[in-house]
């Protein structure tokens, strides 16, 4: 990682550091070309130019050593000197530097220190908030997580990274629990804060609670002035078809779909759901009308087929295959892996087994013999 950090970071930042140093020049030169018609007249400002120019390039020197010792050892050596330029200075721009060198460090303390840096300086860091968060989750620290989102709420910090750490872990049951209790120890006032309430509103679907989780989703839905996210839909949708509401949850997925259009997220649950409440036409039709780019064109064709076969409708995933892009990009053995079980189910075994001889690992091991 040193090497990769160095070269894709150190161009833009070197260039600052060149800008800078002409920054500093001018005052110097034109400080010189002043004092050599007044000399007589003005020694102590002259004196006041030549220390303000020695702790200048002080500071630049040791700016410069710190961006060696990150290209030469890497961001966990680097941290420190960086850390001391960036506390000395208060200087925005270098604490974020610092702050990604931390992250490329991988390590949560460093992680931690420069998030709390940043937010002294700057207090309306969401990027700051969003990484000490994480920190503080992974540590199990939950009242720390509650003043946190209470700080950011008092400064009118969008939380929108909260429901999005959370959409990020949620197959990791401490990290959602630990959520969970923060938001139990958040005030009445910080509990109302949309991204909160969605972040409840994903807790309960986790935890089986499909009809508070329907409850809340709505009322946000409904509230004047909330953002109504694709994940908010999701959480509605998968909910409502839980509690057997398949109806109400293709609806839900169309709405989805209508405000966030040819979204790749909405449409494999929302072509999910169509072919589990036997509508497989609308199914297909939605994918064909979607104009999506070949890679998403790719996933969600493939996904539908998977589907389809599970409702032994072997036709229309044959369809499916035969019009997906030309360009595979890698995914060929998939697809024809699917065509194969697809002729299968037809009852056409010969061709099922002249498709499978032509695939490759780890499908090829699942040929069957003639």
């Amino acid at each position: 990682m040193p090497s990769v950090l160095g070269h894709t970071q150190t161009a833009s930042y070197t260039k600052k550091l060149f800008t800078l140093l002409a920054l500093i020049g001018l005052p110097l030169i034109s400080a010189c070309s002043y004092n050599t018609i007044q000399q007589s007249s003005t020694p102590l400002n002259t004196q006041s130019a030549s220390d303000e120019t020695d702790s200048s390039n002080s500071k630049i020197k040791e700016l410069l050593n710190a961006e060696f010792i990150l290209q030469r050892e890497g961001p966990n050596k680097a941290f420190e000197p960086f850390y001391e330029l960036a506390q000395q200075s208060g200087d925005t721009a270098l604490i974020k530097r610092l702050t990604y060198i931390a992250v490329v460090s991988q390590n949560d303390l460093n992680i931690e220190r420069s998030a709390n840096l940043w937010l002294s300086e700057a207090p309306t860091a969401e990027a700051a908030y969003a990484l000490k968060l994480q920190v503080l989750i992974k540590g199990n620290r939950t009242e720390e997580v509650a003043t946190l989102l209470t700080n950011a709420i008092r400064y009118k910090v969008s939380l929108r990274f909260l429901p999005a750490y959370l959409e990020d872990n949620v197959r990791d049951n401490d990290q959602v629990s630990t959520i969970e209790a923060a938001i139990a120890e958040l005030p009445p006032e910080s509990k109302n804060n949309q991204y909160v309430q969605l972040s409840h509103a994903h807790i309960l679907l986790l935890s089986g609670e499909y009809e508070a989780a329907i409850e809340t989703a709505e009322r946000l839905l409904i509230r004047v002035n909330s953002e109504k996210t694709e994940a908010l839909y999701l959480i509605l949708a998968f909910s409502q078809k839980n509690l057997g509401q398949i109806d109400n949850a293709v609806k839900t997925l169309q709405a989805a779909a209508q405000r966030f259009p040819q979204n790749s997220r909405i449409l494999v649950p929302l072509m999910d759901f169509l072919v589990d409440n036997n509508q497989t036409k609308s199914a297909v039709d939605t994918f064909q009308q979607a104009n999506l780019e070949t890679p998403e064109k790719l996933q969600v064709g493939i996904n539908l087929m998977r589907t389809l076969l599970e409702y032994e409708k072997p036709q229309l995933a044959i369809n499916i295959a035969n019009n997906l892009p030309k360009e595979q990009l890698g995914l060929s053995d998939q697809v024809e892996f699917l065509r194969a079980i697809a002729l299968a189910q037809l009852g056409k075994n010969s061709q099922a087994i002249n498709v499978m001889q032509k695939v490759g690992e780890p499908y090829a091991q699942m040929r069957p013999t003639k």
